[in-house]
């Protein structure tokens, strides 16, 4: 993965998740995450019960957006996101709980999104494509 990626994914520390919803299309939620670098996931908490997590674990395949906050064109900056949902593991909990202690006192459960797809947007860079990321065998993602 581009390091610019990397950075950008790092920088951050909120995504919107968008999951199916075969009743109404769409799902949306905003939530906190850590970036593990090394095995390209994102680690969020969420209550278990809650409508996107259910929907998540019908179709594990979701949509994630990061970006900054701009109204300056020059400063877009961005990616898009197709991941897919996951049961998390002890490591992961104990990287989520490291970037945000206070979470242990709030109910719900660690997961994450292993990222199969990323596109870069920064305008800064002015380039003439967006700097792409795909993991190995996730073309139909």
């Amino acid at each position: 993965m581009d390091k610019r990626i990397k950075d950008f994914i790092v920088s951050s520390h909120i995504f919107s998740l968008g999951v199916q919803d075969n009743d109404d299309g769409v799902y949306m939620a905003n939530c906190f995450y850590v970036f593990d670098e090394e095995e390209g996931v994102l680690i969020f908490k969420s209550d278990e019960k809650s409508r996107h997590i259910e929907l998540a674990k019908k179709n594990p395949q979701v949509a994630i957006g990061i970006f900054e906050n701009t109204k300056n064109l020059q400063e877009i900056k961005g990616v898009q996101i197709k991941a897919i949902f996951k049961e998390s593991e002890k490591i992961h909990q104990q990287s989520y709980y490291k970037a945000y202690p206070f979470a242990r006192m709030i109910s719900g459960k660690i997961y994450i999104l292993k990222l199969m797809w990323v596109k870069y947007t920064d305008n800064k860079l002015l380039l003439p494509r967006k700097i792409e990321y795909h993991r190995l065998g996730s073309k139909n993602v």
